[in-house]
């Protein structure tokens, strides 16, 4: 979902956490949790834009629910 989120194939996601230019994830026992204000930051900061502002709920909820629309 994060990796959708971004708008990147899994693999090229995988492939930028690895090297850093994206986060890592946050751990909750058994869940994987990626912080959208992180990958936004991370974003901003390869393209140059000034996104270090938090999305709003309805931001995050709606592409939550495209992320998980596109893989089920």
């Amino acid at each position: 979902m994060a990796a959708y989120y971004c708008g990147l194939s899994p693999t090229t996601f995988d492939n930028r956490v690895r090297c850093g230019s994206l986060p890592r994830p946050h751990k909750d026992g058994k869940r994987v949790l990626w912080d959208l204000r992180e990958i936004d930051r991370a974003l901003g900061e390869v393209d140059g834009s000034d996104n270090g502002s938090a999305s709003s709920a309805d931001d995050v909820s709606a592409a939550e629910a495209q992320a998980m629309a596109a893989i089920g």
